[in-house]
């Protein structure tokens, strides 16, 4: 009966505030929400649940993590005072803390990250549900990188790559679009602990995957096309970091062209763009391919005056610094020298 009751609590709730959030207009959400709420003489314990619940992922999208983070304590409050995770699934119990463990994550806090991660991870183990506990052990995973711990990093990236075989043949994403990532994560992984082999051996494995799952929206061919060009793009240019790093020049130029290609005429990625087209100047500028360097970085300059990328436009400044002292133009190298120290 309370289960009942807290499914059609949700449902009517859910009815009012949903076509909202779709739109992402989170202004006319939370009136909604607050009217609903407060409308109610006394509020029940389900409402109060659902209110909760949605603030906290409202407020963590709004980029306000320190209200995020005091929604989710209150839910928690409310679940263990109420003994509700007897009643609402693990999923709906880890939720909170995986919610505040997103908020610290954003704002730097990463053990605080990892703590609530790991106790959404063990509410969510503890009914052996591997397919529930992918997303957790991603971004435990996420932490340890940004925390540089990258051993322990692929260890959980590889096991969020195993909980996908348990999760059922309907989740077609997870099965293309996140193995395809976690496989570049790990090859970022392996490209920070300098283990290039492994590194291009998991980049590999993330282009075989976007290759075989490039139809996977079949229904809308240009949406598939767009959606494998920007994935294959990525990986192309973590693929010319390495080839640059070895001083492979020529291979990393053909890999920073073609990530530059996918994400700038069919793909959405274009501050990796960007980023590749400053990259692709300082091996051009590498192989004394001036006057090819100076066309890559007028092209930059066009992006980056349409689309702002501060990593970007600092490396915009210090290539043409190098163009400059290439063409002895003291002058014109001091100048931008100046502008990126």
């Amino acid at each position: 009966a309370e289960r009942k009751n807290e499914l059609e609590t949700r449902n009517q709730c859910s009815n009012i505030i949903k076509p909202y959030l779709e739109k992402r207009d989170f202004k006319n959400a939370i009136a909604k929400l607050d009217s609903i709420y407060y409308s109610k003489r006394k509020q029940d314990k389900w409402t109060t649940y659902y209110y909760l619940s949605v603030k906290t992922w409202i407020f963590k999208d709004l980029q306000q993590y320190h209200l995020s983070l005091n929604y989710a304590d209150s839910c928690i409050t409310l679940i263990e005072k109420n003994n509700l995770d007897k009643i609402i699934s693990p999923e709906e119990c880890a939720a909170s803390f995986i919610q505040k463990g997103n908020a610290y994550f954003n704002l730097n806090n990463y053990q605080k990250s990892y703590d609530n991660y790991f106790k959404a991870y063990t509410i969510v183990e503890k009914y052996k549900d591997s397919c529930s506990s992918q997303g957790i052990t991603e971004s435990i995973a996420n932490v340890l990188y940004r925390q540089q711990l990258y051993d322990q990093a692929i260890t959980y990236f590889s096991s969020s790559l195993a909980c996908i075989d348990n999760c059922p043949e309907s989740e077609y994403y997870l099965r293309t679009g996140k193995t395809q990532e976690l496989f570049d994560d790990i090859g970022l992984c392996y490209t920070k602990l300098k283990k290039y082999d492994s590194a291009i051996l998991f980049y590999n494995k993330a282009l075989a995957n976007i290759k075989n799952s490039e139809y996977r929206y079949i229904a809308d061919s240009s949406l598939s096309r767009q959606i494998t060009a920007t994935c294959s793009g990525v990986v192309f240019g973590n693929l010319a970091k390495i080839y640059a790093t070895n001083n492979q020049l020529d291979s990393a130029e053909l890999l920073y062209k073609q990530a530059i290609y996918n994400n700038t005429v069919i793909g959405t990625e274009h501050g990796d763009a960007q980023l590749c087209q400053q990259q692709l100047a300082k091996v051009q500028w590498q192989k004394k391919s001036l006057a090819n360097m100076y066309q890559t970085m007028t092209a930059l300059r066009k992006s980056l005056d349409t689309l702002p990328n501060t990593d970007a436009e600092l490396g915009w400044k210090e290539m043409m610094a190098a163009y400059y002292h290439e063409m002895k133009n003291t002058a014109e190298e001091i100048k931008y020298y100046r502008s990126f120290i």
